[in-house]
């Protein structure tokens, strides 16, 4: 819990993975945390791959499975076999990439990332590439109109 201070009132926020200051001017300063957590893979996954959580194990994401949008989505950062544990980031940097352009990543077919939204199926932006070989990963789910 953070107290925060507003025109004489006290309003409690929680925040999930967050940090909220008070700056000098009296703004709130909101500020999240790289989010890393081990899972257990249910299938053989590369490293630098999107997954998704089900059933409290790891599975390579597909943008043609619409079941994706309501699952947790984050990105390995090593490889891993059936039933082995590998850290999954949600939120924050991923290294060890290789042949990345700056801009927005997507959720492709079986895992891969891809550069560019697809034409069908879920619309997931899974990050944006900084350099060649890092991934920041901010999850988005775009929807079509």
């Amino acid at each position: 819990m953070y107290d925060i201070e507003i025109k004489n009132e006290t309003i409690e926020i929680e925040i999930a993975n967050t940090d909220v200051e008070i700056n000098a001017e009296g703004f709130a300063v909101i500020e999240r945390k790289e989010l890393e957590i081990p899972f257990e893979c249910g299938e053989t996954i590369g490293g630098n791959k999107a997954v998704v959580v089900r059933n409290g194990k790891i599975w390579k994401a597909d943008y043609r499975n619409e079941e994706i949008q309501a699952l947790p989505i984050g990105v390995t950062k090593i490889a891993g076999e059936q039933g082995g544990v590998i850290p999954v980031v949600f939120y924050g940097v991923v290294n060890g990439f290789g042949g990345l352009t700056e801009g927005r990543y997507f959720v492709g077919e079986g895992g891969n990332l891809i550069s560019h939204q697809p034409e069908t199926g879920v619309v997931i932006e899974i990050g944006r590439a900084l350099a060649s070989d890092i991934l920041f990963v901010d999850v988005k789910l775009i929807v079509r109109r």
